[in-house]
Formats: structure tokens, C-alpha cells, sequence
């Protein structure tokens, strides 16, 4: 294989995804975006990456100061920033190295309900692999206070304020919505087969 086809090959598989970045010099990793892999005259590549910790970095291409791997956060619903959000992979569409729109997918969890979305980025894929989720109690206590829009809870759980005139948060699995629970925790469950498990995460 020339040095052509190595690069158009790596950037076939690495352009525009997600992956993380060791640097040896700072002894970290840091999760960056492959924003561009450029060819040079004098060197194998160059890649340029974007960071949320370090902003922009470029780096050669092959060098032994740092080197790039890749891997999944967790699947299922999190917390991020205001809204409960989930993190699926697409399994059929595995031939991009690093995390892209091609082969993962990220949302609210009431994109359906109330159109609130979020998009695949260095700040939603970070709170994808802290993974944050609460208690059925903490999770009604910042509800409550109207300190977000909805929670992230266990087992790919959510509750959310209501869209509508009633007062009754939104009890969801994953994207869909099962229930309907007060301000105090009291469920109503509009699905039986989901009984024992909303039980479990909202005891």
C-alpha cells in the first residue's frame, strides 16, 4: 500500500469521529474530534483534532508522542446538562474507527414529546461516558425545583416535567413514554409489562 492509499484509507476510517487522544507528554487522555487529516510533503500526515480540554491540537500523523484508540461509552440514558439523553450504537454501520452519526446515535430522551434535542459532540459524548443517572429521589427533588428539564435514572429510566397542563411528570423507558408519576413519586404506569421494573427503579 502507497503512502496515498495508507492516508486516504485512515481518513476514511477516522474523519470527522470521535476518539480518544494519550498524549504522552501530559500522561492523559483526552476525547477529540478528528477534524481533518491532511497530507504533507514531508511527513506521513497530519491530523487535526479539536478538544474540549485543550481546544485545537494538531498532530503528526505516526508519531510516537501520542496515539489514538477508540471505544463505546456505555449504552442507554444519562444525564446531560439539563436533560435526560441516550446513547445508542447502530451496529449495522461499524466501518468508521471512531464514534460518528454513521454508526452511534444520541438524543434527549423527549426528543418525541417536547422536540428538545441534543447533537452528537465532545460535550454529549463526555457526559455519555460519565454516565451520571440519580435516585428515583433525587431525581424528583431537582424536578421539583425546576432545576432541569428531565432526569436521568437506573436500568434506562427518565422522568421529565410535562408538556402540557398536567402537573404529573412523564415517566419514560428510553424514548418512550410508560407512565405518569406526581410530585411525591406515586406512579401510574399506562403499560403493565413494565410494571415490576418501575417498581424496582422507583422504590
Amino acid at each position: 500500500m502507497t503512502n496515498e492509499e495508507a492516508l486516504a484509507d485512515f481518513r476514511r476510517r477516522w474523519e470527522h469521529s470521535y476518539v480518544w487522544l494519550k498524549m504522552q507528554q501530559k500522561s492523559c487522555e483526552t476525547l477529540v474530534l478528528v477534524r481533518q487529516v491532511e497530507r504533507d510533503e514531508r511527513k506521513v500526515g497530519v491530523l487535526h483534532l479539536e478538544s474540549a480540554d485543550y481546544g485545537a491540537i494538531t498532530i503528526n500523523l505516526g508519531s510516537s508522542d501520542h496515539s489514538l484508540s477508540f471505544r463505546y461509552p456505555q449504552s442507554g440514558v444519562f444525564q446531560h446538562g439539563a436533560s435526560a439523553a441516550m446513547f445508542r450504537r447502530i451496529p449495522a454501520r461499524q466501518w468508521k474507527r471512531g464514534i460518528c452519526v454513521d454508526n452511534s446515535y444520541l438524543d434527549t430522551t423527549v426528543r418525541r414529546v417536547t422536540g428538545t434535542r441534543v447533537a452528537l459532540g465532545l460535550d454529549s459524548l463526555k457526559s455519555a461516558f460519565e454516565h451520571k443517572t440519580y435516585t428515583k429521589d433525587e431525581a424528583l427533588e431537582i424536578l421539583n425545583q425546576r432545576k432541569v428539564r428531565s432526569v436521568a435514572l437506573r436500568d434506562n429510566f427518565s422522568i421529565s416535567l410535562s408538556p402540557t397542563v398536567n402537573k404529573d411528570h412523564l415517566l419514560l423507558f428510553w424514548d418512550n413514554v410508560i407512565g405518569r408519576c406526581d410530585s411525591e413519586g406515586k406512579v401510574t404506569v399506562f403499560d403493565d409489562s413494565f410494571a415490576a421494573d418501575v417498581n424496582e427503579v422507583m422504590k
